[in-house]
């Protein structure tokens, strides 16, 4: 039983911790200034769309 309800908390609390890295990763988007040449934007861009706690190569991007 209390095995259980110790799955149920760890289950929420890492939900609410990837919610809320989400939020602040979002704001810190938003507060970005992306200057260069349009080809230096585009890469900012790419950038931008790896998810959060995942890796990509430069050959993934291209």
């Amino acid at each position: 039983m209390r095995t259980s309800v110790d799955k149920r908390i760890k289950n929420r609390l890492t939900a609410e911790f990837i919610e809320q890295d989400d939020e602040v990763l979002r704001e810190a988007k938003k507060q970005l200034l992306m200057v260069g040449t349009g080809f230096q934007k585009s890469v900012w861009n790419a950038l931008m769309e790896v998810p959060y706690g995942t890796t990509s190569t430069y050959l993934q991007l291209a």
